[in-house]
């Protein structure tokens, strides 16, 4: 009997999904300031046709851009923006942020990085995307695929511009999406195929031009953070020690339990029992007192070579940040860690006690 094909499972977490959230809203602020040309693809959209976008509504789109970003009632927000994407929306650009606005505003509520989950006791809040609202945003990818195959099939026809190949390249996109929400081999490979094709669209291109903006998002918002693995040094226990009186520490503790969806990482304060007994004397007079981990191979790593190393072990979009940091030398990344560490006190108000306020079923990964 053949295997049925595999169900897609994506590696979405809520601070991930929060970083595509800042660059959605800021392509969308970029369409409302930037000039927007007219494309062959807008004639099939039934709402083509140029119209004038006055300051009176750039400055409201961009405030509710802004409040996309922050995770201020985002969703909302977002519905309203695919209004106005609709109403005034023209060209390539315009065509691909609709799907992605649509999907964001189906997605779940409050996601790590939001503003409403700021004083969450549970930092993650059990936030998951579904395969069905990445299907929902890959609709801009396959529409735009399915726009090339039946611009090239129907050249020189006098059909391109037409009714129905309009609803040819949204059906074939709506079928495309079904298929990727079943099937995780075929949602990868049609987004390598996206990249593929955007960078094919970007050398054929003459120059620069403002809809490359609109790609970015695309691309983030159907990317599975699940193709990139987590890095990790040795097989036992990594332990993350932190300051239990720094307020910034706190948060990144709080971090670390939103975003490791595996659960592979401990915690234990500075000024704990645990960090006294496992650490030996020579190695705490070399330690910082800020954020230490030790690795599953036995290591201690400090400064902005702890930091780099757990964004590795994350994996998805934060090991990509992660090995975009490590590219520059280490005595330059200390440099900006020891500059943020004299000032984290000043700036982040200092925390009751040693542990972060988590709900009793995250206790378990805290060490005495």
């Amino acid at each position: 009997m053949r295997a049925a094909p595999p169900t897609p499972t994506n590696g979405w977490t809520g601070g991930q999904y929060s970083l595509y959230r800042v660059a959605l809203a800021a392509v969308l602020i970029a369409l409302v300031w930037i000039p927007m040309p007219t494309t062959t693809l807008s004639g099939w959209l039934p709402w083509s046709g140029q119209l004038t976008m006055s300051d009176a509504l750039r400055v409201p789109l961009t405030a509710i851009a802004c409040c996309i970003a922050a995770g201020f009632f985002d969703r909302w927000f977002a519905a309203v923006a695919l209004v106005a994407a609709f109403c005034l929306g023209r060209g390539y650009a315009w065509w691909l942020v609709q799907p992605l606005l649509l999907a964001h505003a189906l997605t779940p509520p409050a996601p790590f990085g939001s503003i409403i989950a700021l004083q969450r006791p549970d930092p993650g809040g059990g936030w998951r995307r579904s395969r069905e609202n990445l299907a929902v945003a890959s609709l801009a990818v396959y529409s735009s695929l399915a726009a090339v195959a039946v611009s090239v099939s129907t050249s020189g026809s006098g059909r391109g511009e037409s009714a129905a190949a309009w609803a040819l390249v949204w059906g074939l996109a709506a079928c495309g999406s079904l298929v990727a929400s079943r099937n995780v081999v075929f949602q990868r490979a049609t987004w390598f195929g996206w990249v593929a094709y955007c960078a094919y669209a970007m050398i054929a291109s003459s120059g620069p031009h403002a809809w490359w903006l609109a790609l970015i998002p695309v691309t983030l918002a159907t990317f599975d953070p699940a193709i990139v693995r987590p890095r990790r040094r040795g097989d036992g226990q990594e332990v993350v020690y932190y300051d239990g009186d720094c307020g910034l520490c706190h948060r990144t503790v709080r971090f670390l339990l939103a975003e490791d969806a595996a659960a592979h990482f401990r915690f234990a304060a500075l000024q704990g029992d645990h960090f006294a007994q496992h650490v030996s004397e020579a190695e705490r007079a070399a330690l910082g007192d800020s954020v230490v981990v030790r690795t599953g191979d036995g290591r201690l790593l400090q400064r902005s070579s702890a930091i780099v190393h757990l964004l590795l072990a994350l994996g998805g979009l934060w090991r990509v940040i992660g090995s975009a940091a490590w590219i520059f030398p280490r005595p330059l990344r200390d440099v900006a860690y020891d500059g943020v560490a004299r000032v984290r006190k000043r700036l982040f108000a200092a925390p009751e006690g040693l542990c972060p306020m988590i709900p009793p079923d995250l206790g378990a990964r805290f060490l005495p």
